[in-house]
């Protein structure tokens, strides 16, 4: 027997199992994996690269690239939370790169 709150508790009984099993699935079901994040950031980093942002925006590009590959670590580690917050401020800083990449071209007369 096992004592709770000065009541015994019977480690077999299927009560005892249904409670402990649903206490598990709860916890589990609580993680939330950060596939929309990741991919997300992966995509602003993609098309910032394409809108010339390594030349034309060099710092936030490169800080978003170093905050993608920190999500990723993150993410390879399962901590998802963090994983979430570098790839969301990394999205963020790619797009900032991208619209200031667009801007230079346009006020220089580049092509978009």
């Amino acid at each position: 027997m096992i004592f709770f709150h000065n009541h015994a508790v019977n480690p077999t009984s299927p009560l005892t199992r249904v409670l402990i099993l649903s206490c598990f699935l709860v916890g589990c079901a609580t993680v939330e994996i950060p596939v929309q994040e990741y991919t997300l950031a992966r995509s602003a980093l993609e098309f910032a690269e394409i809108n010339d942002s390594e030349r034309l925006a060099p710092l936030p590009f490169q800080q978003a690239q170093q905050l993608y590959q920190r999500g990723v670590q993150m993410y390879e580690k399962r901590d998802y939370d963090e994983a979430r917050r570098y790839f969301t401020r990394s999205r963020k800083l790619a797009e900032k790169a991208e619209t200031t990449s667009r801007i230079k071209k346009a006020k220089s007369g580049e092509v978009l």
